[in-house]
């Protein structure tokens, strides 16, 4: 069963200290209630989950999966809790309980800690919702009035300082003493962006990109990844929106020479795509249109071509070092069709049947 839920809109990612009795509620036996983000959504009048960009999402409230609609196996597991639709499972109103929830939500690291709590009463968002980085130190804390509105944020770094204190009711933001938003150092390479992360502090999850300190938005900002531990030299730097590439993505080669450039729109590549090897020569180019390969060409390591693709049709070979062929790559009306790749021996490597692969974002993944 998978199910896509949004949880909140937040004013910032959330940090968790200890668990929070919710006060106000405790005549209340829901309010000892702890769900899973997962089990949870906002409802639209229909009863139908709400995606975060809606216009209905501030106003909306969190309802809960009926813990029987849970389970697989459950009576009220069936035709009128989900339906299945072009190969997605989609929840229906019946799986919802009938009052909006009230209690605690919970999401845990992969070892079994606390990553967010947050707390809901009667549908709103309430108290005082913070989230642990992998570390175990609070990294976001917001504090929400009794109406579900965000009226404080803070923030800390990974060392437990109080780097930011954001009031939303008047705007105001204070910089703690000795604190700052970005974790980078002042970059010295022009190649590097002012602001990014490094790519060991994101995860990926579904096809989206998110940093692992905030829990509900995919990504928006620049990632890199360096070739000196140093950080000097620049290996990837990456532009993402919405937890997709988009803009231009660069690799370099450890000599510094490219090694790959290419524009992304929506995690798709739009127009040129290049590769070079670390010499300089090049060694593939190919333009997208319309999420479509409309053209491309291979050439060996002497200049000589040796792959096309015109119309969206055709072949491209890749080679190793010595020349022998790596991998080959078959296009029909701008799609791969096939593919397989060879080892330097020249040996066949296992290929996964065509029916078995599944759509995939084209990030960049050298040839």
């Amino acid at each position: 069963m998978k199910i896509l839920l949004k949880i909140a809109r937040l004013a910032g990612s959330f940090c968790l200290g200890a668990m929070l009795v919710l006060g106000g509620c405790k005549s209340n036996p829901e309010s000892k209630r702890v769900v899973e983000a997962k089990f949870l959504a906002r409802l639209d009048i229909n009863r139908q989950p709400l995606e975060i960009d809606s216009t209905e999402w501030d106003s909306a409230l969190y309802f809960a999966v009926k813990p029987t609609a849970r389970d697989h196996y459950a009576n009220d597991f069936n035709s009128s809790t989900y339906q299945i639709a072009d190969g997605q499972t989609i929840i229906l109103a019946g799986a919802f309980e009938t009052e909006p929830y009230t209690g605690s939500i919970i999401i845990k690291h992969t070892d079994g800690a606390t990553r967010l709590l947050a707390h809901i009463n009667k549908g709103l968002l309430v108290h005082t919702a913070t989230v642990t980085d992998p570390n175990g130190q609070r990294r976001t804390a917001i504090d929400y009035d009794d109406s579900g509105t965000a009226k404080r944020t803070q923030e800390w770094d990974a060392s437990g300082t109080l780097i930011a204190s954001v009031d939303h009711q008047s705007g105001a933001t204070t910089p703690e003493p000795g604190g700052g938003t970005s974790t980078n150092t002042p970059p010295t390479n022009p190649n590097l962006p002012a602001k990014y992360l490094e790519f060991s502090q994101v995860e990926i999850r579904g096809w989206l990109v998110f940093d692992k300190s905030e829990m509900f938005f995919p990504y928006d900002g620049a990632l890199v990844a360096f070739h000196d531990k140093a950080k000097q030299q620049p290996a990837r730097v990456e532009h993402y929106a919405g937890g997709k590439p988009s803009g231009k993505v660069t690799w370099w080669h450890p000599n510094g020479q490219k090694h790959f450039e290419a524009n992304y729109v929506d995690g798709e590549p739009e127009g040129m795509t290049t590769w070079w090897r670390s010499d300089g020569s090049t060694e593939h180019e190919a333009f997208w249109e319309d999420v479509k390969l409309a053209r491309a060409t291979t050439w060996d390591a002497a200049g000589q071509e040796n792959g096309k693709v015109l119309g969206g049709n055709g072949t491209l070979i890749f080679l190793h070092a010595d020349g022998s062929k790596r991998q080959e790559t078959v296009y029909a009306d701008g799609a791969l069709s096939d593919e397989h790749w060879w080892d330097e021996e020249g040996n066949a490597l296992p290929n996964a049947p065509t029916f078995f692969r599944v759509e995939r974002p084209h990030i960049p993944a050298a040839p």
